[in-house]
């Protein structure tokens, strides 16, 4: 089974065994439909969702189990994962991070730039880092620079942007 990360555990809250959590996800109302996540590890444990409270950019759950600051402090810095199965559909033109990572990258012209091999999730806007061998080339995810994006067939168009070849090669 393949798995999702939609938060990370950032420390015990309170005294009860509530855990804060920074959402990974779009939408931290994801958190309401919720009934268990999953801790990433080998294991994959599984922890029942008891309690959601909402705060600005982050999110407090209440576990099942867990009812101490002692039973919440091994969770820190883990992900919260849920099956692939259980995510959300998202808008057109919208992408998972994991769906991205791995696509082949060609210029308008058909040129191959490279493979995703990082998405970065900048102010402004994500920055695909397309790999090929030794060359890093940073690609903005625009609508004037990414023209096609094939998730099935593996597959990313792009219109580079004046710089940004040499951007990768001053990266190395």
């Amino acid at each position: 089974m393949e798995f999702l990360a939609v938060g990370r555990v950032l420390k015990p809250q309170g005294v009860k065994g509530e855990i804060k959590v920074k959402p990974l996800t779009r939408s931290p109302e994801r958190f309401l439909d919720l009934e268990k996540v999953f801790i990433e590890g080998p294991e994959k444990k599984t922890l029942e969702i008891m309690e959601v409270r909402l705060k600005k950019d982050v999110v407090f759950l209440k576990v099942a189990g867990f009812d101490s600051i002692e039973d919440v402090e091994p969770l820190r810095n883990k992900l919260l994962l849920i099956p692939v199965s259980w995510r959300q559909e998202l808008p057109e033109g919208e992408y998972y991070i994991y769906e991205l990572i791995g696509i082949d990258v060609f210029s308008t012209q058909g040129e191959h730039l490279g493979e995703i091999s990082e998405v970065m999730s900048l102010p402004g806007n994500d920055v695909y880092l397309v790999k090929k061998g030794d060359q890093e080339i940073p690609i903005p995810a625009l609508k004037k620079v990414v023209k096609k994006v094939d998730i099935s067939g593996k597959r990313m168009e792009v219109e580079l942007l004046p710089g940004l070849r040499e951007a990768g090669k001053n990266a190395n």
